[in-house]
């Protein structure tokens, strides 16, 4: 059972912990998502353990990036509906139905900024560790 309520819209941030890849079903064709795990820590918190999501993008155009461009360990932003799911030994399971992705570029605090670089846009107040 989810502790989220139905299709609330959520961003989270943080570090491929794999590549993206598109499962392939029993008959050896790939199936129609592309998958990938998260790994999301409160940088305030130095030893807070990562909370880890099972991301899935069903959206072909938006499958094709996320296949050419991001690869294990890339920091990204992902605004989708965030599930739970009660498994063994009162594990939970945190899955994400991502439908925008983007990539986050650090800027070195105290360097000179690149002509072209922008100011990042401003905090969301909400957070997704309700």
């Amino acid at each position: 059972m989810s502790d989220y309520p139905k299709n609330t819209i959520r961003h989270i941030m943080g570090n491929l912990g794999t590549d993206p890849e598109k499962p392939i079903g029993a008959d050896g064709k790939e199936l129609g998502f592309t998958t990938f795990r998260i790994a999301v820590t409160r940088d305030y918190d130095d030893d807070a353990q990562p909370r880890w999501y099972s991301v899935t993008v069903s959206k072909d155009a938006l499958q094709n990036a996320v296949m050419s461009q991001l690869k294990k360990g890339s920091r990204v932003g992902v605004e989708g509906v965030p599930s739970t799911k009660e498994g063994a030994n009162g594990q939970t399971f945190y899955n994400f139905r991502a439908f925008r992705i983007g990539l986050v570029e650090y800027l070195a605090v105290g360097a000179p900024s690149a002509a072209t670089s922008k100011p990042a846009p401003a905090a969301d107040e909400d957070d997704d560790w309700d």
